[in-house]
């Protein structure tokens, strides 16, 4: 993982993930997944296609989804990719 991707995507994740992926995405609380930890290109496909949608998501995931970029969803695989 890139640390510089992995600061942004930790920012990214206290303001719009946090709430539902709490723990840093270590807890599976809230209808949600455990995301730290996960292989990288799972989190860059599963991330992709929630983002396409191609794959069902809560409404207020696809909220938060819609309004991030590319590269806010990189740094996301990174933060949590960099996770033990």
């Amino acid at each position: 993982a890139d640390a510089t991707k992995a600061t942004a995507g930790a920012k990214i994740h206290t303001r719009d993930c946090e709430v539902c992926h709490s723990d840093g995405g270590r807890d599976a609380g809230a209808d949600a997944s455990i995301l730290a930890g996960q292989w990288m290109l799972y989190l860059r496909l599963s991330l992709a296609e929630f983002a396409s949608g191609n794959r069902p998501q809560l409404e207020k995931m696809k909220q938060k989804l819609d309004k991030l970029s590319a590269a806010d969803l990189e740094a996301l695989v990174h933060f949590y990719g960099s996770q033990q």
